[in-house]
């Protein structure tokens, strides 16, 4: 990291520190601003460790501009913030990639990329323990929104900058609490499917494989050796 990043990421925390002078401040942003859960994103023992932890999150997910706009949008009217979320757009906006530069794909994202755009999945590669892991293993409608958040994350990391990549639409999706796991899980493999290889793929890399039975492990191995040989790459669909 460029320590130009890191001064912008010390402007930045001070102003966080600022805003969010406790605890239960800090988890209400988090919560209703940013759809995480704090302990997930921002655990330590105090509010500065827990701060730090916040940063490392939204570098580490490519969240920065979200967590700003967030805070910014939370007050509005705090001159540091303020003058922190100017100092990271002049610093964005001038470079070619506004990501730090030690931002290195992982080898999911590699994988990914390989992947031809499309066509579309056929059905019957969409086996019925892969999506019953899905469901028992993302059980709430909080846990799958974060898992659809990695899964398009992952998506877009995939493809060049300038290129826009088709991903699942949450409005394309039933309302999890109304349609309950299994229902939703296959919804949004269809869903995934109708997007091509790469954003299937996106998805069954969006939950660790730790998660899964062995028959459900085996199945999403199996069918991404199949996206593997799916199509041609040289497509471009």
């Amino acid at each position: 990291m460029t320590h130009a990043v890191d001064g912008l990421e010390r402007q930045l925390r001070e102003a966080l520190l600022e805003v969010f002078p406790g605890g239960p401040a800090l988890n209400r942003f988090i919560r209703h601003r940013l759809d995480e859960h704090p302990e997930v994103v921002a655990a330590g023992e105090n509010l500065d460790a827990r701060v730090d932890r916040l940063l490392q999150w939204a570098r580490k997910y490519q969240q920065m501009d979200t967590l700003i706009a967030a805070a910014v949008a939370e007050s509005p009217s705090n001159p540091r913030l303020m003058a922190a979320a100017a100092a990271w757009k002049a610093a964005a906006s001038g470079a070619s990639d506004p990501r730090p530069p030690d931002v290195v794909p992982s080898a999911d994202v590699v994988r990914i990329a390989r992947l031809p755009r499309g066509p579309l999945v056929p059905a019957g590669m969409i086996t019925e323990p892969l999506v019953r892991a899905f469901a028992s293993s993302a059980d709430s409608g909080y846990l799958a929104r974060r898992v659809l958040r990695e899964a398009a994350r992952l998506r877009l990391a995939a493809e060049p900058h300038g290129i826009r990549a088709s991903v699942i639409q949450p409005e394309d999706l039933p309302v999890f609490e109304a349609v309950g796991a299994n229902a939703f899980w296959w919804e949004t493999f269809t869903e995934a499917r109708k997007h091509g290889p790469r954003m299937l793929a996106a998805l069954l890399f969006a939950q660790p494989d730790t998660l899964f039975p062995p028959d459900a492990s085996r199945d999403r191995q199996l069918l991404l050796e199949q996206l593997d040989h799916f199509g041609s790459p040289r497509t471009g669909k």
